[in-house]
């Protein structure tokens, strides 16, 4: 039989392992490693977690002057893409790179050097593992706006 588990109200991953009856030559497992095993398991899939990236600018839109630039950048605990409203044959003045820096975050730029009407959208940073084609990318938005 499989381990039942059950959440307490700490939140916490508690394993009540339900143990097969195996004969005596056999051998049987001490319990405490499969209430440990449980216990981790458990432990992981909440820790694992991640929290959704960051943008800055932190605001939910902005508005851009025609033919000025722009920066977005993405911060996340693992590696983030960008998916913006146009297609990489129509973004020859957009450019995506990269950064380093001492925090452990993954960053990652969005910068466009001269800004058209056609760079109106949603802006959606993301982490590179959670895109699917089913589902809508789970992530982090700000719209830009470009009069």
């Amino acid at each position: 039989m499989l381990p039942r588990l059950v959440l307490n109200s700490w939140a916490q991953m508690i394993c009540l392992p339900q143990l097969p009856k195996f004969p005596r030559a056999m051998g049987t497992s001490h319990p405490a490693f499969l209430v440990l095993g449980c216990l981790l398991t458990g432990l992981s899939l909440i820790l694992c977690q991640l929290s959704l990236p960051s943008i800055l600018p932190n605001e939910n839109e902005k508005v851009v002057q025609l033919n000025s630039s722009f920066s977005l950048r993405c911060f996340g605990e693992s590696e983030v893409s960008w998916q913006y409203p146009m297609s990489e044959e129509e973004s020859s003045d957009v450019e995506i790179r990269n950064e380093e820096n001492n925090s452990g975050l993954f960053v990652t730029v969005l910068e466009v050097s001269s800004a058209s009407a056609a760079h109106t959208g949603l802006y959606t940073c993301y982490y590179n593992h959670t895109q699917t084609e089913e589902n809508e990318l789970e992530g982090r938005h700000i719209y830009i706006y470009v009069p």
